[in-house]
């Protein structure tokens, strides 16, 4: 969603580059040190999107949700306060529902995004040595680029 809020402004490709290397980097889990995360929440901090006091209106929505979500995904890692993780949840679910508004009830993204937290609590849930990663990112990926493509239809 971040890409598609913030493509057209040229000023800000830079900051692609950055979100989509701390993504990257945030499916590596424990591969980064405690350290390196700190440097990631602190980064994304600095996007412009964590600066206002409130949510901006549109397509910047959706910018902003990315980037609260991913820093509060790295909040949980860097403090492992467990309500990072419902912080996290809740931009998921905002740009979900914004989805659904935007589209005018002819998807059902929130509803997508609640199962897909689900199942992913569930995968969660195991043994640590029986976790799939690649498989919640593969779905992961499967419903960002369906709700691009939604959001691209209304957009443009």
């Amino acid at each position: 969603m971040f890409f598609l809020a913030i493509a057209a402004d040229d000023a800000r490709a830079g900051d692609l580059d950055t979100y989509l290397d701390l993504l990257e980097r945030l499916w590596r889990g424990p591969e980064v040190s405690d350290e390196e995360h700190i440097v990631f929440q602190e980064q994304l901090d600095g996007f412009p999107e964590m600066q206002g006091e409130e949510e901006p209106p549109g397509i910047l929505a959706f910018a902003y949700d990315a980037v609260a979500a991913m820093y509060y995904a790295y909040a949980y890692l860097v403090s492992g306060d467990l309500s990072n993780i419902t912080y996290c949840s809740n931009h998921m679910l905002n740009s979900a529902g914004y989805i659904d508004d935007a589209t005018k009830g002819h998807t059902s993204r929130y509803d997508e995004e609640i199962a897909a937290q689900l199942a992913d609590v569930d995968a969660l849930s195991k043994d640590l040595m029986t976790i799939d990663l690649a498989l919640i990112r593969d779905r992961s990926r499967a419903a960002s680029r369906d709700r691009m493509e939604s959001l691209r239809e209304v957009f443009q």
